[in-house]
């Protein structure tokens, strides 16, 4: 069998306008202390044009996603970091600005001259500027990583910000980070002192409050450290009688970039199957995850040696846990289309209940239940023998 299929994976549209709208929004609210204070309103106005023209040109391309949808919170937490963008700017164009008047003051002073008054002014322009330009080259390349991290392009990968919220200690960490930023900024606010100190009192704050968010990178996944879930069904399956490899690879970027949808391949005599494990029961995301899978499972088909290729048909599956079988019976259609696939769709009990059978002391009541679980019911088993889809003997 050869795969002729893109390895572009499919799925749901990226909201790129809308979200570029947001980054730029985010990336205006990060050199606004400096573009206030160069020229007030009208800096912030032209920053958050330039940031948005930037951004919808430099992800013109960006139009699919196959990762899980982010939650809202998880946006607000990723244009937060990626106000970075524009705090790094904001700050380098006031340092540029206090450089100039400070540098040429001192050496007008040394001379015995007091600079012009309209100097003041071109100091503004020419920092103002170069602040634009440095949002600019920023927003060339961050736009695109931000729509990738609250986007992901690879199928069943979460965005790094959900991982974030479930950290307890870095997430403390950073809140108190946050804290001691704002208790500067006000402390120095209500000192009433020169507006440039404010200013790049505002702009450092921003950054250190964006740095810890604007660094988070997708989790790689690991054999050795799989999701929960991935880690319980492997229990699950091997009480099963499969033999399971998580996260099967090859080694080679090409065929690793197509099979990365897999979460477990499972053989036994009788029966294979490569899946992916999901919390996620919108019927249009389990469409979309049944088209990258099915071609994912052609991909690893193709890579078995030609003597197993012969004898080995692996069955896709995808495992629901918590799935609510009514959502999809809402919509019939989106159903029926996963089933034309051969998609088996296997809707597992909680976490927590496969936490409970897992740990159960009675072996062959972990496997009775396992078996339950992964093997087809009758009608299917005749459907894919129709269709070639078993293990063949």
């Amino acid at each position: 069998m050869t795969v002729e299929n893109s390895l572009e994976p499919q799925g749901r549209a990226v909201p790129r306008v809308q979200m570029i709208v947001l980054y730029a929004a985010a990336a205006a609210v990060g050199i606004s202390p400096f573009a206030y204070f160069a020229v007030s309103w009208l800096g912030i106005v032209i920053a958050f044009a330039l940031a948005m023209t930037t951004a919808l040109l430099a992800t013109r391309q960006r139009r699919f996603y196959a990762g899980d949808p982010p939650r809202p919170v998880e946006a607000a937490i990723a244009l937060l970091g990626h106000a970075m963008g524009g705090a790094v700017a904001g700050f380098l164009g006031l340092s540029f600005f206090a450089a100039l008047r400070y540098g040429t003051g001192l050496i007008l002073w040394l001379v015995g001259l007091s600079p012009p008054g309209s100097l003041f002014w071109w100091y503004e322009f020419v920092s103002l500027a170069l602040a634009l330009f440095l949002l600019f080259a920023i927003t060339l390349n961050d736009a695109a990583e931000f729509l990738d991290k609250v986007y992901p392009a690879v199928p069943r990968r979460g965005s790094p910000f959900a991982e974030f919220l479930f950290q307890p200690k870095q997430f403390r960490a950073w809140l108190s980070k946050t804290g001691i930023a704002a208790g500067i900024v006000v402390a120095i606010v209500l000192t009433r002192t020169d507006s440039l100190l404010i200013a790049f009192a505002l702009e450092v704050s921003l950054i250190l409050i964006a740095v810890d968010l604007w660094e988070l990178k997708s989790p790689e996944r690991s054999a050795s450290s799989p999701e929960p879930s991935v880690a319980l069904m492997q229990q699950l399956l091997q009480a099963a009688g499969y033999q399971v490899r998580i996260y099967p690879a090859t080694g080679r970027s090409e065929p690793d970039a197509l099979i990365g949808v897999i979460d477990f391949l499972a053989i036994r005599p009788d029966r294979a199957m490569a899946g992916c494990v999901t919390v996620n029961d919108d019927p249009q995301y389990l469409r979309a995850m049944a088209a990258n899978l099915q071609t994912a499972v052609w991909g690893l088909q193709d890579q078995l040696p030609p003597k197993e290729r012969t004898r080995i048909e692996i069955e896709p599956v995808i495992v629901l846990v918590d799935g609510s079988a009514s959502r999809l019976a809402d919509e019939p259609a989106v159903s029926a289309s996963i089933d034309r696939m051969y998609v088996r769709l296997i809707r597992s009990p909680a976490l927590n209940e496969l936490s409970t059978i897992v740990n159960d002391t009675d072996a062959e009541r972990i496997a009775k239940a396992a078996r339950e679980l992964f093997d087809p019911p009758l009608e299917w088993n005749d459907a894919l023998e129709a269709t070639g889809g078993l293990l063949r003997p």
